[in-house]
């Protein structure tokens, strides 16, 4: 065999291995396309990163000459886990869920302590993680509120999910 005829086949033999590596990954990125396709949308949905828009606390708002012009009032939303570590066995819920919504209805006259007491139930029943207790609660409110039954045993063990709401409040100039 000639030095030409060796060096072609060298030649021949890379450029084919060359070629079945581009069509191995062409059939790869086809089938991972039209076949896997779903599947790996619906992973990187889930593990992609979502962008949420963050209202600033601002603050006072001044003028020159030193008058409050707006401020920012914080007002705040109560929710509610029905299985947290304080409370997870029935005994320590129902022992206790009666007077909680006592206290409730005297702070929040819109329900009776019946009403409050049956919401707990039945959201302790519906397994719910996330239960609303009650909407614009100011910061004095919130103070007594940590104080109540089941809530004083703190966010984790007691349950109490404070999510912070800032609204702006204005004073007409003078």
């Amino acid at each position: 065999m000639s030095i030409r005829t060796n060096i072609l086949l060298r030649v021949y033999l890379a450029f084919g291995l060359i070629l079945l590596f581009a069509l191995a990954v062409v059939v790869q990125m086809g089938r991972l396309q039209f076949i896997q396709g779903e599947k790996w949308k619906a992973m990187a949905s889930k593990m992609s990163t979502k962008y949420e828009i963050v209202e600033a606390t601002r603050g006072n708002i001044l003028s020159v000459d030193g008058a409050l012009l707006a401020t920012s009032v914080p007002e705040y939303e109560l929710h509610m886990d029905m299985f947290a570590g304080g409370i997870y066995e029935d005994k320590h819920f129902y022992g206790k869920v009666d007077s909680l919504a006592d206290k409730l209805a005297q702070l929040y006259p819109d329900k009776s302590s019946t009403q409050y007491s049956r919401m707990l139930r039945n959201a302790r029943k519906d397994s719910a993680r996330y239960q609303l207790i009650h909407r614009r609660v100011t910061f004095q409110e919130l103070k007594q509120i940590k104080q109540f039954p089941i809530f004083k045993l703190g966010k984790y063990k007691g349950g109490l999910i404070i999510e912070q709401k800032i609204s702006a409040c204005c004073r007409s100039s003078r």
